[in-house]
């Protein structure tokens, strides 16, 4: 692919490929602080501010329509049609 793009551009001829996996690499390494950061961040044993109960209830998005939140086993479940699963 480096030779397309090198001979439409022209020279000097550039590793595209080399360039695209070092802002990649960069990237990840920013996601990767970032998520310790967060994790540092978070009170530990901490509380939700609702009890789970206390979010059953349908919802509506414009993208996936019309769901239900229930509370099964101690678990949230999020049910779209025929299709659960648990959140």
């Amino acid at each position: 692919m480096d030779g397309v793009f090198n001979d439409y551009i022209g020279p000097p001829h550039v590793d595209w490929g080399g360039r695209l996996l070092a802002v990649m690499a960069k990237a990840r390494a920013g996601e990767t602080q970032s998520q310790a950061e967060h994790e540092i961040s978070r009170q530990p044993h901490s509380e939700p501010s609702l009890p789970l109960g206390g979010l059953r209830r349908p919802v509506s998005d414009p993208l996936y329509g019309q769901v239900a939140v229930s509370l099964s086993d101690g678990h949230l479940m999020l049910t779209r049609g025929s299709e659960s699963s648990g959140i």
